[in-house]
């Protein structure tokens, strides 16, 4: 009887962590807030990796006070280290 016993203390040990890795990698997939909550950032799955993109922004377009683009225009990604992209909107962009 106690054989059994063990055996079932371990199966209900073990239960929830085999059910949890099931579905572990793909819980990450969704639109997710980003720590600031400005932001919802969209992580799928593409190939055999993860990517994520930018869906949506509190304020997607620059504020009127802006220096860094022309007021009510779409925020461009100005930091991007290749000057050919930093034409790209932010939202959508793929990070």
């Amino acid at each position: 009887m106690r054989t059994y016993s063990r055996w079932f203390m371990l199966f209900c040990i073990l239960l929830p962590a085999t059910v949890y890795s099931a579905g572990g990698a793909d819980a990450i997939v969704g639109v997710w807030w980003n720590q600031e909550k400005d932001a919802h950032i969209e992580l799928y799955k593409c190939g055999q990796e993860y990517c994520g993109r930018i869906v949506w922004l509190k304020e997607p377009d620059y504020p009127a006070d802006s220096r860094e683009g022309v007021p009510g225009t779409a925020k461009l990604d100005h930091n991007n280290p290749d000057p050919a992209l930093r034409k790209i909107p932010v939202v959508g962009l793929r990070i």
